[in-house]
C-alpha cells in the first residue's frame, strides 16, 4: 500500500518539520518535503484508479512503499508524544456519545532542526523513486471508465429474474406520496447501500399502471458519479421534446431558461438514479419550477446525507422470510422443480448469510441455479464466508458496484474503512473502540479530521452500518460491516499490504505477509498452532495485532515479539501468565488482554502507553479478591483510558505524582476512589465503580462525599454495587454539577439523596434498587436538563412528580418496577417527551403511559409521543 506508507512518512516529516526551528532547518529537508508534497495529488489519484485499467510496475510500488516505511520507522524515535493541548476530549465507554471522543496528538521532537544522514539518504531515494513513478503513470494510456451500464443492469437482474419481494409496504408509502400530497413541488431521496433494490423500488413505482395517465412527462435519468451539469441538462431537454428536434444550446444560460419553460407547463414525474452528492442536486433543484400541478422528483442514493436535504425514505433490507422467499424464486423458476426439506433448511441458511442485501441473495441464487442441486453443494456454500467470489480483482457485476462505493471514499475514508472491514462477522464493534483504535493507529484523520466525524461520513456513505444506537444520545453504538464489503476489505487490505487476515489454516501466510503493517486473526486457535507462530516470528513489519476472533475458556501460547508492535487487541484471548514478551514493546500504545493475575511492576517500561484494558476472566467473589495495579503504574505519564476490571489503583508514592492526562478509569473499586488516588487524576471525566460484598463484610463506602468535596469535573459517573441488602454507600449533601451522566446500581440509597444530582445533569439510569423506598418526590429545579431518565427493578410505589420536575424529558424507561403503580399522568404536558417504554410492569402503568400519550396528542398537535408496551407474559402465552 505504496500510498498510505507515503502518507505515513510525510505526517512524519510534517510534524518534524513544526516542531523545529524553521529559520534554522536545513534547505534541503524544506526543498524535499515541497518535493514529496507535490507527489501527493498524483499518488492520490493513482492509488484510486489502479483497481482498474491503470496499473504501474508492481516491483516500483514496493520501492517506494519499502522506503516511505523504513523512513517513517527511521525518523518515529525523533518524535515524542507530549500532552494535547486541546484537554477538551473525553473518553467514552460503549454507552456514550462517540462525538465526545477524538484523540487529538501533538509531537515534540528530541533533536530538533537535524535528521541523520541516513534519514536524508532515504527521502532522496524516495525522491527518484516517486520521479520514474510519475513518468510510468504519464506514459499509461488510462482507458476511460464509466458506470453507465450499471444501474441499467441492476434494473435487468431485478426485474427479469423474478417479481420482487418484501417491498410491499416501501411500495405503498412511496405510491402515497407520489400520488397524493400537496399541490407544489416534492422531492423525495430513497437512499441505501449499493445493491440493496432503491432502483427495484422506483421502478415498481414509476412503471405503476395507476399513475401512467396521471404525469404529462416521465423520466428516468442515470446521474452517476461522473456528473456533468450542460450534458445532464441537454439530456433532460433530449428526453422532452425528442433528441434532434431542438437546437443544440451552446449557452448554458439559455439552456437553462428552456429547461424551466418546458417544465412549468407539465406535471411531471422525474426519477434521478444514483445522485452521489447534495452538491449535484443543489445545482439542478432549481431547474425544476415550485408551481403547482402536483409534480414530484424522486432520487436515488448510496448517500445518505441526500436526507438532510430532501424527505427521504430509506430502503430496508429484507428479513429472513422475504430473503429465503427471492432465493427460492431465483432458484427454482420451473414450476416442475421442487425444493426438499434438506435443501430448505441449507437454502434458509445461504439466504440469512446474505444479510438482507437483495443483490447478494439474486447473485447468489443465480449460482445455485446454473450448478447441480445438491445438499452437499449447497453445504459447501452455506459453510463459504465469500461464496461469490468477491475481491478487488474479480469483474463481478456485485463486486464493480462496492468498488465504485469504496472508490468514491477520500483516502483517509479508506483507511478507517478497511480497518473496521476486517473485523469479523462475530465481533460487536462499539463505535467508541473503533474511533480509539483509529487514534491509535495514526490514521490522517486522526490529525486532519475529527474521527468521529470520519465514522458518520462512513455510516452517510452507506459502508457501514449501525447495528445498535445509543439508549441515550441516539448516537451510533455498534456498528458492522455489510459482509460483501467485509470480503471486500479484507481482499483490498491483503492486496494493498494493509492488514493480513488470519483464519484458515489452508491460507496462513501467503507470498508478501512479510510486508504487512497489521495481523487480524478471525480464528485465535490458529495462533496455537507451532508452524503458524514460527512464521509470525518472521515477520518483523506488524506494528497492529488484532485478536478478534471468538473466546476460548483454554489459554494459548502466541508470539508477541514483534518489536514495531503499537497495538495489541487481544481481549478474547484469556492469558494464565502476564504475556511478558509485551514489556519490551517500548512502542506500544493500546493494550486489551484478558487476565486474571498481578500486573508486573514493569509495565511501566511501556512510556508511551496511552489506554490499557485488562479484564479478568473469573467471577469477583468479595473486596478480598481484590488485587491493585503496581504503584508504578503511575509512571505511565501519557495514560488517557484505564479499564481494569477486579483490579485498583494504589495511592501514589509521593504527592508530586499524577497522571495529567487520564481520562476514564473503570472497573476498579471504591478502594481506587480515595481522596488521594482522585487528587492526582485533574483531568478525570468518566469513573467508573465495581463494589462487590462477600457474606461477612461489612463496609461503608463515603467516595461520593469525597468526590463532592474535590468539586472533581466528572462528566460520567458510574457505580454498580454488588451483595446483601444493605446500605454500603454514605449519605452525601452535594455533587458536582457538571455531571451529565449518571447510572448506579444496587446502592441502595433513600430517596433524599436524589436531591443532590442537580446541575447540568442530562441521563440518569437507576437499576437495582439503587434507591429504595416506597415514594420518590423530586424536588422542583433539580432535574432542569435531564433527557434520558431509566427506572429498572425499583421498589418504588408512587412517583410524585409531574411535568414541572422534568421539563425537557425526551425518554422515558420504566423496567420490571413491579410495585409502581402508575406514570404521572401530568407528563402528558412535558412538551420534549419523545417515547415511552414500559417493561414488565403492572398493567396499570401502561394504561398510564397510554393516557399520557393522548394528552400529549391533544396537547401539542405536530408532536409524536410514541408508547411501547412490552411483557414477557404475553410472549409465554404465544
Amino acid at each position: 500500500m505504496a500510498y498510505y506508507a507515503f502518507l505515513s512518512a510525510m505526517d512524519n516529516l510534517k510534524r518534524f518539520l513544526r516542531s523545529s526551528d524553521y529559520f534554522n532547518l536545513s534547505p534541503e529537508i524544506v526543498s524535499i518535503y515541497g518535493e514529496l508534497d507535490s507527489m501527493r495529488y498524483l499518488l492520490s489519484n493513482y492509488n484510486r484508479m489502479k483497481g482498474r485499467k491503470l496499473r504501474v510496475n508492481p516491483l516500483l510500488e514496493q520501492q517506494i512503499e519499502d522506503l516511505a516505511e523504513e523512513f517513517a520507522d527511521l525518523i518515529e524515535p525523533f518524535l515524542q508524544t507530549a500532552a494535547s493541548d486541546n484537554e477538551d476530549e473525553d473518553e467514552v465507554d460503549e454507552d456514550s456519545d462517540p462525538m465526545e471522543y477524538f484523540l487529538q496528538q501533538s509531537y515534540e521532537v528530541k533533536n530538533p532542526n537535524t535528521l541523520s544522514p541516513e534519514s536524508m539518504d532515504l527521502l532522496r531515494q524516495l525522491i527518484s523513486l516517486l520521479e520514474k513513478f510519475s513518468l510510468e503513470v504519464q506514459n499509461m494510456k488510462e482507458e476511460k471508465i464509466t458506470d453507465d451500464g450499471m444501474v441499467v443492469s441492476s434494473r435487468m437482474i431485478c426485474r427479469c429474474e423474478c417479481e420482487p419481494v418484501g417491498l410491499e409496504e416501501e411500495i405503498r408509502l412511496l405510491m402515497d406520496w407520489v400520488v397524493g400530497g400537496p399541490e407544489e413541488l416534492l422531492t423525495m431521496a430513497v437512499v441505501g447501500m449499493a445493491g440493496i433494490g432503491k432502483t427495484t423500488l422506483v421502478e415498481q413505482v414509476y412503471n405503476h399502471p395507476s399513475i401512467q395517465s396521471i404525469f404529462d412527462t416521465k423520466i428516468m435519468i442515470l446521474v452517476g458519479p461522473n456528473f456533468v451539469e450542460n450534458e445532464f441538462l441537454q439530456l433532460l431537454v433530449d428526453h422532452i421534446e425528442g433528441e434532434g428536434k431542438h437546437k443544440k444550446f451552446t449557452n448554458m444560460q439559455e439552456l437553462r431558461m428552456h429547461l424551466r419553460g418546458l417544465m412549468g407547463i407539465r406535471r411531471y414525474l422525474i426519477v434521478l438514479e444514483d445522485v452521489w452528492s447534495t452538491r449535484t442536486w443543489f445545482s439542478v433543484d432549481n431547474y425544476f419550477p415550485t408551481g403547482c400541478k402536483k409534480s414530484r422528483i424522486i432520487l436515488t442514493s448510496r448517500m445518505l446525507d441526500m436526507t438532510y436535504s430532501v424527505r427521504f425514505q430509506r430502503k430496508c433490507f429484507l428479513d429472513e422470510d422475504d430473503s429465503w422467499k427471492l432465493l427460492h424464486r431465483i432458484v427454482f423458476t420451473s414450476s416442475e422443480e421442487s425444493c426438499s426439506f434438506k435443501l430448505e433448511k441449507i437454502g434458509k441458511k445461504i439466504a440469512k448469510n446474505c444479510e438482507g442485501l437483495p443483490l447478494a441473495i439474486v447473485s447468489i441464487g443465480r449460482l445455485l441455479r446454473n450448478v447441480e442441486k445438491t445438499v452437499e453443494y449447497w453445504k459447501k456454500v452455506s459453510e463459504d464466508g465469500n461464496p461469490l467470489g468477491i475481491g478487488v480483482d474479480d469483474n463481478s457485476y456485485i463486486t464493480r458496484s462496492l468498488l465504485l462505493s469504496y472508490d468514491m471514499l477520500h483516502h483517509y475514508q479508506k483507511l478507517c474503512f478497511l480497518y473496521a472491514g476486517v473485523f469479523p462477522q462475530s465481533f460487536v464493534i462499539f463505535a467508541s473502540e473503533l474511533i480509539r483504535l483509529w487514534g491509535m493507529e495514526g490514521f490522517n484523520c486522526a490529525y486532519r479530521y475529527d474521527s468521529c466525524w470520519v465514522l458518520n461520513e462512513l455510516i452517510s456513505a452507506s459502508v457501514v452500518l449501525v447495528q445498535e444506537y445509543s439508549s441515550t444520545t441516539w448516537t451510533p453504538k455498534i456498528c458492522r460491516v455489510h459482509y460483501v464489503f467485509r470480503n471486500l476489505c479484507i481482499s483490498i487490505a491483503e492486496k494493498e499490504k494493509f492488514c493480513h487476515v488470519l483464519n484458515k489454516y489452508t491460507y496462513c501466510f501467503p507470498r508478501g505477509t512479510n510486508h504487512q503493517p497489521r495481523l487480524c486473526t478471525h480464528n485465535n486457535v490458529m495462533l496455537a498452532i507451532e508452524e503458524v507462530r514460527a512464521t509470525m516470528e518472521s515477520i518483523s513489519s506488524i506494528r497492529s495485532l488484532l485478536c478478534l476472533g471468538p473466546y476460548r475458556p483454554y489459554p494459548m501460547r502466541i508470539h508477541l515479539s514483534f518489536t514495531l508492535l503499537k497495538i495489541l487487541n487481544a481481549p478474547n484471548i484469556r492469558f494464565y501468565t502476564f504475556p511478558y514478551q509485551i514489556l519490551n514493546l517500548v512502542r506500544l500504545k493500546y493494550i486489551t488482554i484478558t487476565y486474571n493475575g498481578e500486573i508486573p511492576k514493569s509495565i511501566s517500561k511501556l512510556q508511551k502507553l496511552q489506554v490499557l484494558i485488562v479484564d479478568r476472566h473469573v467471577i469477583i467473589k468479595s473486596l478480598e479478591d481484590v488485587c491493585y495495579l503496581p504503584v508504578e503504574i503511575w509512571n505511565l505519564k501519557q495514560l488517557r483510558h484505564l479499564q481494569c476490571s477486579g483490579f485498583d489503583l494504589p495511592d501514589p508514592c509521593t504527592d508530586q505524582t499524577f497522571l495529567l492526562h487520564l481520562k476514564t478509569l473503570s472497573g476498579v473499586s471504591a478502594r481506587s476512589c480515595t481522596r488521594g488516588v482522585l487528587a492526582r487524576l485533574p483531568k478525570l471525566k468518566k469513573l467508573g465503580i465495581h463494589i462487590v460484598l462477600g457474606q461477612n463484610e461489612k463496609e461503608n463506602f463515603s467516595f461520593f462525599g469525597d468526590i463532592a468535596d474535590m468539586n472533581l469535573d466528572l462528566s460520567s459517573l458510574k457505580c454498580v454495587v454488588w451483595g446483601f441488602h444493605t446500605q454500603v454507600i454514605s449519605e452525601f449533601r452535594t455533587f458536582p454539577s457538571s455531571c451529565k451522566k449518571i447510572a448506579l446500581s444496587g446502592c441502595r440509597l433513600p430517596w433524599k439523596c436524589m436531591k443532590v444530582f442537580r446541575g447540568a445533569l442530562h441521563i440518569l439510569k437507576l437499576r437495582r434498587n439503587a434507591f429504595c423506598g416506597p415514594m420518590w418526590e423530586p424536588v422542583l429545579g433539580d432535574f432542569l436538563n435531564l433527557e434520558y431518565l431509566l427506572l429498572e427493578d425499583l421498589d418504588m410505589e408512587v412517583w410524585g412528580a409531574n411535568s414541572r420536575h422534568f421539563p425537557t424529558l425526551k425518554h422515558l424507561i420504566i423496567r420490571h418496577c413491579y410495585k409502581l403503580r402508575e406514570i404521572p399522568i401530568d407528563f402528558g404536558n412535558i412538551r420534549s417527551l419523545r417515547t415511552i417504554e414500559v417493561e414488565d410492569c403492572r398493567p396499570s402503568v401502561g394504561t398510564s403511559a397510554k393516557k399520557i400519550q393522548k394528552n400529549h396528542q391533544e396537547q401539542f398537535v405536530n408532536k409524536h409521543l410514541h408508547v411501547h408496551i412490552h411483557s414477557s407474559w404475553d410472549d409465554k402465552k404465544n
